[in-house]
């Protein structure tokens, strides 16, 4: 079914991605490539694409693109989603500073592959390098919970390839996502 879904959106490249998309998959289903498929169709209209790749080893066709930050060490990509939080923090200063609603903003894309074991990995990273009078929680994982909730209205979209049930955005992450692709999954997602 996935396979389906993203062959056709691979045809349509004249209408780029927009909002946040989570793709869902077991393990082997097809998650890579169908994140694959949606950030060559962002890249193809211009946006700026962050990828955040913790497997190391899932999207290298991306790491020597120029409009690519490639992203790969847990600490890396720590500080990517933080960079990312603060350029949405700079997007909606402009819109409110020119009364606009966004369209002259270039597009930025986050592509987080296996976000649920990286959101697991964001946490034990802060917990080891935090200091005892910084918040308990990853400002990371803050920042992905921002950025699915206001990146899309300054074009900044996230593209989110997990097993079914990730843990650690909180209980309403579900409602972020514009966009649901479902694969081989359980009854219980």
């Amino acid at each position: 079914m996935t396979e389906v879904i993203f062959r056709e959106a691979a045809g349509h490249l004249s209408q780029p991605v927009q909002g946040t998309i989570r793709v869902v998959n077991a393990t082997g289903g097809g998650t890579t490539t169908a994140l694959r498929t949606l950030a060559a169709q962002l890249l193809h209209h211009g946006a700026h694409t962050y990828l955040l790749d913790f497997k190391r080893i899932s999207h290298p066709w991306a790491r020597t693109l120029p409009a690519v930050t490639y992203c790969r060490d847990i600490a890396e990509i720590h500080d990517a989603l933080l960079e990312v939080r603060a350029e949405m923090g700079r997007r909606i200063g402009h819109l409110h500073r020119h009364s606009c609603h966004g369209e002259d903003l270039p597009c930025l894309a986050v592509l987080i592959e296996a976000g649920h074991h990286l959101l697991h990995q964001l946490a034990r990273h802060w917990d080891t390098t935090r200091r005892h009078d910084d918040l308990k929680t990853s400002p990371a994982v803050g920042a992905l919970n921002e950025l699915l909730f206001a990146g899309p209205k300054v074009r900044i979209h996230v593209l989110f390839g997990a097993q079914p049930n990730p843990r650690g955005l909180g209980p309403q992450w579900r409602e972020n996502f514009s966009t649901i692709a479902l694969g081989r999954v359980t009854t219980q997602t």
